[in-house]
């Protein structure tokens, strides 16, 4: 179940990154869009899950979950960026989601205690401490970085 949890997180993830995309969509003169690529995900999902789900069980629904996910956030990427020219990411957005991904990869399978409450909170503490101090040395988040420097005393240390 771990595996099935981590992938649909990290979906999630993806669809929280690609969010106003929907609203987007929603809000302009093609929203009948969405409701076409609601009903379409909502067959990919029935066969991808009727497939998947007796061969390899919460793995395969997390797989087919992820799946059709992933195919409405990016057609709703693609979708924008052709009727509207707006591109959600920049370059430090790819290398943020690199990062993100080595430090999970480490975090994973770093040892941990017996204990599976403290080991969730010393991952999560010590990924996101790790993740926020190369964000903030690699200055991805410019907005975040004049937050940090305020409360740190540091004035005009990033621009």
């Amino acid at each position: 179940g771990r595996d099935a949890a981590i992938l649909i997180g990290l979906v999630f993830l993806f669809s929280i990154a690609a969010g106003p995309n929907r609203q987007i969509i929603i809000v302009s003169r093609h929203f009948r869009f969405d409701l076409y690529l609601n009903i379409a995900l909502l067959l990919i999902a029935i066969v991808s899950n009727y497939f998947l789900i007796p061969e390899y069980g919460l793995a395969g629904a997390a797989f087919a979950t992820a799946f059709t996910l992933s195919l409405y956030n990016i057609a709703g990427i693609i979708f924008v960026y052709l009727k509207f020219k707006v591109f959600p990411y920049t370059w430090q957005t790819l290398v943020g989601v690199g990062i993100l991904v080595l430090i999970l990869g480490f975090g994973l399978y770093t040892p941990m205690p017996e204990n599976q409450i403290w080991a969730i909170l010393l991952r999560s503490i010590s990924m996101s401490l790790i993740f926020g101090i190369i964000v903030y040395a690699l200055k991805l988040l410019p907005e975040a970085n004049q937050i940090v420097d305020k409360y740190l005393g540091r004035k005009g240390m990033t621009s």
